[in-house]
Formats: C-alpha cells, structure tokens, sequence
C-alpha cells in the first residue's frame, strides 16, 4: 500500500477511525513498514504494547501521541538514520519509567528526534534519555 495513503489514514479525524475500522496499532505498523500487516501478527502486538505502554507515562495519548512519534521517527528518516514509530514510543516509555505521574511527552519526543539527529542511534538515545529523566524525576520528588 502507498505509504502516503496509509499517512492520511493515520491524519483522518477520530470519527473516520471507527468507520475505518482500522485499529491504530495496524496503522502504525502499516507505516512504519509500507505494507498492511495482519491484524494478529507479532509486530501488530508489539505496536499496541508500545501505543498502550507510552500512553500511561503520557498525559497524550492515543491517536495524537502515535501522530507526535510518527512526526518525529519522520524527522529522523529524513537526515538518513533508521526509525520507527514504534521504536519511537517505545524508547518513550523507557525514557520515562521513572516518572510516578504522567508526562508531557511532546518535549520528550523533540529531544529523541534531536539526539538522533546528530547521529545517535535509537539505543543510545533512550539511554542518554532516561539519565536526564532520571535526573529530572528525582529534582521533581524534592
């Protein structure tokens, strides 16, 4: 399937999503890969995993923190690296698993696309992330 089809699938209003019929988690593979998977398949479950674990540590959620991380993996992709939106919302999650309370995330996402950007990889990226959250949380507490 067009890759830019399956991005205005992602861009259409919330009351076309139930018309659709289309769970945000196929969307968000479909994507990330050009292709419709099959709604069972491992990556299917490991998006929703991603979508549902990057939601409680978000105060966004759903279809427009998909559409943030979307943005942002689009972003990396353009200056050459490998990205995904579910690695994106996964590395999210990670960066903010020490957080008690949900997160403004759009400023997380920014600085993943930065990081990226000057040339880490994904993995280095949560890691540097989720230092500085740490380092955040523990101001926060006190």
């Amino acid at each position: 399937m067009n890759k830019m089809i399956l991005m205005a699938m992602l861009a259409i209003p919330a009351v076309s999503y139930s018309q659709a019929n289309v769970p945000l988690e196929v969307k968000l593979v479909a994507l990330d890969t050009g292709q419709m998977p099959e709604p069972g398949s491992l990556q299917v479950k490991r998006a929703a995993a991603a979508v549902r674990a990057a939601g409680a540590r978000c105060t966004t959620q759903g279809e427009k923190l998909a559409g943030q991380a979307l943005t942002m993996s689009q972003e990396v992709q353009k200056q050459g690296q490998a990205a995904s939106t579910v690695e994106v919302l996964e590395g999210l999650d990670a960066a903010l698993v020490d957080f008690k309370t949900r997160q403004e995330c759009s400023k997380v996402l920014a600085h993943y696309a930065l990081l990226r950007r000057e040339g880490y990889t994904h993995s280095r990226t949560v890691v540097m992330q989720r230092a500085l959250m740490k380092v955040a949380a523990e101001a926060s507490a006190h």
